[in-house]
């Protein structure tokens, strides 16, 4: 049996567990998990993530989780252990291994791909350890993302539909009975040589059929990231730098790495805090440094950037994701189970073009009750709100947390 959860706030996992997560009367458990963006540190979400569990009374019903991306954890000789053992539960530990040790022509950072089946290994394992404290009884997820979160929050609903189907023996794309791998299954690079996850750089790989039994009841999406990210101002600038010159990410890490050495710590937060235009005290400060001081984490996020700008493109999901609606299964097709959307975008967000914003809302806004989808008009919401908008997007999560506790 895997251990059970137990309260955590470190610079890589957070981790709050209410004494009554799970409701007089219910028989299942809420979790909520977060997905970090790029770069993708739990540190940068713990202010959010705190006033989130002070909300509302719906917020006791909810275990709340939240772990940095690979790639961003602490070093290893840094990292805790008890944070070790979630962070790389045994279907991940052998992997990165060999990452640490360069074998088999293992790259030192973690591609889209392997983000992917990291973060549903890791909500695999939290389920499993509530389960265990719970006696077996079925957890309804939340996940939550932000800006990449909100890409990852998306296709881990597909996976985890797909596993189900195979799970069920009702898959759809099994193979042919020849014995050999489906060429579609394995993503190609496109004409730029980065790796492709989406139809953009080629067919998004096949699912296996291992893991824990649930499914994600929610999708919180925060400044979402889903289509279209080289469109953004943002990604029209840096997506043909970043293909261009391919030594852009190791460069970059040398010069953080030389910067993080010649300077004391102090300097460096104090070189961040005027660069970003925050107060030094700010949370988001000590975080940022942390991240210039990793051996590796700068790099992990323009190599993972790389791949983002290429594989976030057209939208390839399903009903699994959007529902089948009235119109689909007038037309004959069943209803699907899919999860309630609750979308939230700023106003004018440099990394979400406003057509591919409007063309989201006009294609999959649901006003059926099934979820929100609300523009911002009140703050000012940044795309990187998590440095000093988190009160302001907690008052737009927190109805979405008491819609999604009433669902019994």
């Amino acid at each position: 049996m895997p251990p059970t959860l137990q309260n955590r706030i470190s610079p890589d996992v957070f981790i709050h567990l209410h004494t009554n997560t799970t409701p007089n009367g219910s028989s299942d458990t809420h979790l909520i998990y977060l997905l970090p963006g790029n770069p993708g540190l739990c540190s940068y979400y713990h202010t959010f993530l705190t006033l989130l569990t002070q909300s509302s009374p719906a917020a006791a019903q909810f275990a709340i989780v939240g772990m940095s991306l690979p790639g961003f954890e602490s070093a290893p000789d840094d990292l805790d252990w008890n944070d070790e053992d979630i962070l790389f539960p045994d279907e991940i530990a052998t992997k990165r291994s060999a990452k640490r040790r360069g074998d088999g022509g293992e790259k030192g950072w973690w591609g889209l791909e392997e983000v992917v089946e990291v973060t549903t290994a890791r909500i695999d394992e939290v389920v499993r350890r509530l389960q265990a404290g719970l006696r077996g009884r079925k957890v309804r997820v939340t996940l939550m993302g932000h800006s990449l979160g909100t890409w990852l929050s998306l296709e881990v609903v597909r996976r985890v539909s797909e596993r189900q189907r195979q799970q069920r023996g009702g898959n759809e794309r099994e193979d042919d009975g020849s014995g050999e791998a489906d060429e579609d299954d394995e993503p190609t690079e496109d004409s730029t040589g980065v790796l492709g996850v989406g139809k953009a750089g080629g067919k998004r790989k096949r699912t296996g059929s291992t893991g824990t039994d649930w499914e994600a009841e929610a999708c919180v999406a925060l400044a979402p990231t889903i289509i279209e990210l080289a469109k953004s101002s943002s990604g029209v600038k840096v997506a043909p730098l970043l293909a261009t010159f391919t030594f852009l990410p190791w460069l970059l890490q040398s010069l953080a790495s030389g910067l993080t050495w010649a300077s004391r710590r102090e300097m460096i937060e104090w070189i961040v805090a005027r660069f970003l235009g925050l107060s030094p005290n700010n949370p988001g400060v000590a975080t940022t440094a942390r991240f210039l001081q990793s051996p590796s984490a700068v790099r992990q996020s323009l190599e993972l950037a790389k791949q983002e700008l290429v594989s976030i493109s057209k939208d390839d999901w399903g009903p699994e994701v959007w529902g089948t609606g009235p119109a689909l299964q007038m037309g004959g097709l069943e209803q699907t189970q899919s999860p309630k959307l609750f979308f939230l975008f700023a106003q004018t967000d440099h990394w979400i073009a406003d057509s591919t914003r409007d063309t989201i809302l006009r294609g999959r806004a649901r006003h059926d009750g099934h979820g929100a989808f609300v523009v911002d008009e009140k703050h000012g919401l940044k795309h990187a709100w998590c440095l000093e908008q988190n009160q302001a997007v907690v008052d737009y999560v927190k109805p979405w947390l008491e819609d999604i506790a009433r669902r019994q």
